[in-house]
């Protein structure tokens, strides 16, 4: 064990100490570790915190164990508090809880704030309304952490945030208000939550937002066109709420999206064309949808596409398949459980280009296997169940990716053997 330290640059207290396994932390002493670290004792005015201009908490890469000690709340000049992932990532156990103090307690005079990181904590407590007073405060970060209740709207309005984490909150529920003023809030993570209600046409106003996550939350209504207004955002991760109406043509100027989930919707219509104005594209979800007609060929042009799920819609039509051989980065793609037919070319020239691996071809109207998938040695899930194919399964299929396949599904076919 090495002395405490004073790090001048900074004006905070260093202990360069590190514990295997996970730490019990006793009231009168709580040692946190991290690039920058603290000792607090109940004589915490041994160290004159009046005369630091701030104070960093981090137990960043240990393990603590037992209640978050009340005398956190005595460090009137702390900015920065993060407490986050003391628990086991296989059982998901919480190392840490905060119940006595509560949540409200042990903040309630921490108004310097500009970090507050308790993610994986076990809180249990509703989310204080005071926040809102935080006016320093950037970053909050709240996810999975038992919270309950109704979030307060006012907290959406901190001038100064620009992160807000409440994920995996399944009992914390909340909805928007109106957006009056300019955000600075660059992610809004809300997904796994029990927020509801509509997305207000306001949200335009959230204009520096770069990643909205609402998945698995109780939004309704049709999408606001002006979402499509967030010029800067690269990530929209609504899944698994129930939208409806057909997907809102101001999306087509979110040219910097890299990430586009409306997965299990009721979202209408047919595939827009101007997708191929999303260039930067890296994952696409349409799936579960009630989406209809053909697949544009624009979307062919999405080349640094990596992830295209367009399965379980009304989709129909003939479809030239080599054209996804020339994506050369597309390695997920999911077509199953639609109307149309897929046509495929009569030489291998492409058939080596994608590298897919995970390939989802069921209830495509297939007549035979298709020639390409042996010249595939990444695979790890094929499916092609419930087509048409018929007569024995080829020696080759048997020879596809046969170091990394771990999912063959060709049931409901009206095969007859091997060949």
């Amino acid at each position: 064990m090495k002395a405490l330290r004073c790090c001048n640059s900074r004006k905070a207290l260093s202990l360069p100490l590190r514990y295997e396994g996970a730490y019990r932390a006793p009231s009168s002493a709580f040692v946190i570790f991290g690039c920058l670290a603290l000792l607090i004792t109940t004589s915490i005015t041994q160290f004159t915190i009046k005369q630091l201009s701030a104070y960093l908490i981090s137990t960043l890469g240990s393990y603590f164990y037992g209640q978050v000690p009340f005398e956190i709340s005595n460090l009137h000049m702390l900015s920065y508090l993060d407490l986050s992932y003391n628990y086991d990532p296989d059982t998901r156990e919480k190392f840490l809880q905060l119940k006595n103090p509560s949540l409200k307690t042990l903040v309630l005079n921490l108004t310097r704030l500009e970090v507050l990181d308790f993610s994986c904590i076990n809180i249990s407590s509703e989310v204080p309304g005071l926040l809102s007073n935080f006016t320093s405060l950037r970053l909050l970060l709240l996810k999975d952490c038992e919270l309950h209740g109704a979030f307060p709207t006012k907290n959406f309005h901190l001038p100064n945030l620009q992160v807000l984490i409440l994920q995996f909150n399944e009992n914390l529920s909340g909805h928007f208000l109106e957006f009056h003023d300019r955000s600075t809030l660059l992610e809004l993570l809300l997904g796994h939550t029990g927020f509801f209600g509509r997305l207000p046409s306001s949200i335009d106003k959230l204009d520096s937002l770069k990643i909205l996550d609402i998945t698995g939350c109780n939004f309704s209504r049709a999408i606001p066109h002006s979402l499509g207004k967030l010029a800067k955002i690269t990530e929209l991760r609504l899944r698994k709420n129930n939208f409806i109406g057909p997907i809102p043509s101001s999306f087509q100027n979110l040219t910097q999206l890299t990430f586009l989930n409306l997965n299990r919707h009721k979202i209408t219509g047919s595939i827009p064309p101007w997708l191929g104005n999303l260039t930067k594209i890296e994952f696409l979800d349409l799936s579960e949808n009630k989406l209809e007609g053909p697949i544009p060929q624009s979307v062919y042009k999405l080349m640094n596409l990596d992830d295209l799920k367009l399965g379980f819609n009304n989709l129909s039509g003939f479809l030239e398949f080599d054209m996804f051989l020339n994506m050369k980065s597309l390695t997920h793609l999911h077509l199953s459980w639609n109307y149309f037919s897929l046509v495929f070319g009569k030489t291998n020239t492409n058939a080596t280009r994608s590298k897919f691996k995970l390939l989802g071809l069921s209830f495509c109207n297939l007549i035979e296997f298709p020639n390409f998938i042996g010249y595939q040695n990444e695979l790890e899930w094929l499916d092609l169940a419930g087509n048409k194919i018929y007569g024995q399964i080829p020696k080759w299929m048997l020879n596809t990716s046969v170091d990394t396949l771990m999912a063959l599904i060709i049931r409901s076919n009206f095969l007859t053997g091997f060949n």
